[in-house]
C-alpha cells in the first residue's frame, strides 16, 4: 500500500485534484488516470517522463509492467 505523500506526488504528476480525498479514493483516482493515459494503445508510450514513485505505484501497487529498450522487465 502506497503512503499519503506518494500517492499525493502521483496525483500532481497526473493532474489529480487530490484535496480532501482519502488515500483509498487517491489511489483509485491515480489507476483510473492512468488507464486512461497508458492502456489500450496502438503505440508504445516511454516511461522517461515518469517519476521513480509514479512507476513505483504502477509497478508493485498496479499491474503495469515497464520494459527497457532490450525488452527487459524493469523493477522499480
Amino acid at each position: 500500500m502506497a503512503s499519503r505523500p506518494e500517492l499525493i506526488e502521483c496525483c500532481k504528476e497526473l493532474g489529480i485534484k487530490y484535496h480532501g480525498m482519502k488515500i483509498a479514493d487517491m489511489e483509485k483516482a491515480v489507476r483510473v488516470k492512468a488507464d486512461e493515459l497508458f492502456m489500450d494503445k496502438q503505440f508504445k508510450v516511454s516511461a522517461d517522463h515518469l517519476s521513480e514513485t509514479l512507476k513505483h505505484f504502477l509497478t508493485t501497487e498496479y499491474d503495469y509492467k515497464i520494459f527497457d529498450k532490450d525488452g527487459e522487465i524493469q523493477t522499480f
